[in-house]
């Protein structure tokens, strides 16, 4: 028994022993040694006027680190319990400005490290106001929306929205970043309403935007309405004019046949008949957007022979051929006719680049109920290709 106890404490005296010579080594440490090198600083390049943002280097336990900043930066303050970071207050500018932060490392030997720098892009003060800026109201409704700044990051800053024109009024949010506004029904086809934003800065800085709203009325689409005669006001020899039979077509909830609708062409000026397929054309209305789809398709072969095709064409970027506005109740469209080609498998050409245009330029125009029918009238007159 005592010599086990013999060994424990011969085991326990060595440890201390290895223990002291190792505090003993450490405290030979060549402190000197360490060559500082700052590794980059973390933070965003591109900020707004007046954020506020955290900026940190890779710190090394024992080294001190110096900031310096440049440009447009307001304030700066270490961020509690980080020798390697800072708090940056930017300042407010109604133009774009720049920016540096440098910092420097000092090791626990006193060297100091080459300064490293980043560019920060501070931009502008501004805002604008994101929301629909095109109502349609259907009558005896009330249609909520809601508008918030593109900005919501303004520190400490307030809000105040403005409202004016007949047929909007403020629910809620007159004071706070987002807007909640109702739509009535207007007493005209078409009026408009202004929305303002003020936004003030936590240091006194204005900024403000404005909207201009359209607010029309919204008269729910009657498909049934649009079935009967369309005729155009365009005639190639004075006497037959563009016309065409629409009714249902129980393939779409708001679509039309259009049928006849090149046979003022194909049959009255050329003098061909319809061999396979009668001529008509498919197009159908999305409800309640306002927007109408014409897409690429065949509508027969003549005994000359040829295929024949129509579509709608995208006009100035637009996002469909044509829009409808039912309260009028009128609809613009814009087309174009071809012939020639096969039909594949798919009732699509095989080959697009086979078809010859019709019409030199697209026919852009618009339709208006008259007396029980629907009048096509062209923007500028179709001048037709020769066959």
């Amino acid at each position: 028994m005592k010599i086990k106890l013999i060994d424990i404490l011969g085991v326990m005296l060595l440890g201390m022993i290895v223990l002291f010579s190792s505090c003993e080594e450490k405290d030979d440490y060549d402190y000197d040694a360490i060559e500082p090198v700052v590794q980059g600083i973390v933070g965003p390049v591109t900020v707004r006027g007046s954020q506020i943002f955290d900026y940190r280097t890779h710190g090394r336990g024992g080294s001190t680190y110096e900031f310096v900043t440049t440009g447009a930066i307001d304030s700066f303050t270490p961020i509690d319990g980080e020798a390697y970071g800072i708090t940056v207050d930017f300042k407010e500018s109604f133009d774009d400005a720049d920016a540096t932060i440098t910092v420097t490392e000092t090791t626990m030997g006193g060297k100091v490290s080459e300064p490293y720098t980043i560019n920060i892009a501070v931009t502008k003060l501004r805002i604008a106001i994101s929301g629909n800026n095109d109502i349609s109201v259907q009558p005896e409704q009330v249609v909520k929306q809601e508008y918030v700044p593109d900005f919501l990051n303004y520190p400490g800053a307030t809000y105040e929205w403005k409202v004016t024109g007949a047929w909007a009024s403020i629910v809620s949010g007159a004071n706070e970043a987002k807007l909640v506004v109702d739509y009535i029904y207007p007493d005209t086809p078409l009026d408009s309403i202004m929305i303002e934003l003020t936004v003030t800065t936590r240091r006194g800085s204005i900024i403000k935007d404005e909207l201009k709203v359209y607010v029309k009325q919204f008269c729910p689409l009657v498909i049934e309405e649009m079935a009967g005669v369309w005729q155009s006001t365009t005639t190639l020899d004075g006497a037959n004019f563009q016309m065409a039979n629409a009714t249902v077509n129980e393939d779409h909830e708001y679509g039309l046949n259009l049928t006849g609708f090149l046979d003022f062409l194909v049959v009255d000026w050329w003098g061909e008949n319809w061999v396979e397929g009668d001529g008509t054309a498919v197009v159908s209305f999305n409800e309640p957007d306002g927007t109408l789809n014409f897409p690429l398709q065949w509508i027969g072969q003549s005994d000359y022979p040829d295929n024949y095709w129509v579509r709608g064409i995208l006009v100035d970027d637009a996002a469909y051929p044509g829009t409808y506005d039912f309260c009028v109740p009128s609809f613009r469209i814009s087309w174009q006719a071809y012939y020639g080609g096969e039909v594949g498998p798919d009732g699509l050409p095989v080959d697009e680049d086979a078809l010859t245009q019709i019409f030199t330029n697209t026919v852009t125009g618009t339709f208006t109920e008259v007396a029980g029918k629907w009048i096509f009238v062209a923007d500028t007159p179709q001048v037709i290709e020769k066959k």
